[in-house]
């Protein structure tokens, strides 16, 4: 008798242990299928098909839902160049979100916010410049200028937020290495991902 009562406390422990070991796996699975629909929604979105460059949107939380935040974010990178965000290059750069057009409270303005909150990824400036250089495929070049102009200048009022005297006219030697790198992508010179 007492060797069916350890046969069946096995049988149960098996049972438990497979189906934590099954729920892991269909929550993979799941997980798995999740980010299959975002990679398609991103690229039905964008125009992007390359599946490198979606995920590395997606890596650093872009999905279709806060796109307009991904065209925004090289005013990030310019405010944390150099390694600080100045309350005058976060309200700057909020400043420039709310003129595009991203309501406070979306899912981009609460991406973006994140991004001012804390030093983003590495790799958020690669993301953005395989966003545009799938972009500027669909776009005609008066378009493509037309973004780029107004993308720079809302970059460098950024950059000069927080320098110079009372806020005017300096732009740091790093602000002007992103600014310059974000201004290659844009005339197409440096629009393909690193």
């Amino acid at each position: 008798m007492a060797r069916n009562t350890f046969k069946d406390r096995e049988r149960a422990f098996e049972a438990v242990y497979f189906a934590k070991h099954d729920a892991e796996l269909i929550e993979k699975m799941h997980q798995q299928r999740a980010a299959e629909e975002a990679r398609k929604d991103l690229a039905q979105e964008t125009g992007i098909t390359d599946e490198a460059a979606l995920d590395k949107l997606l890596e650093v939380g872009v999905t279709s839902q806060n796109l307009q935040a991904l065209s925004l974010a090289p005013l990030v990178c310019v405010a944390w160049a150099d390694g600080e965000l100045d309350p005058e290059e976060r309200t700057a750069a909020l400043a420039a979100l709310e003129a595009a057009g991203v309501a406070e409270g979306s899912t981009g303005h609460q991406l973006f916010d994140s991004w001012l909150s804390r030093a983003p990824e590495a790799n958020l400036l690669a993301a953005w410049k395989d966003y545009v250089s799938g972009l500027f495929e669909e776009l005609e070049a008066p378009a493509r200028e037309a973004i780029g102009k107004d993308l720079l200048a809302r970059a460098e009022s950024v950059a000069k937020a927080a320098g110079g005297f009372a806020g005017i006219g300096s732009i740091s030697k790093s602000e002007r290495a992103v600014l310059d790198e974000i201004e290659s992508a844009l005339t197409g010179s440096g629009a393909a991902s690193d």
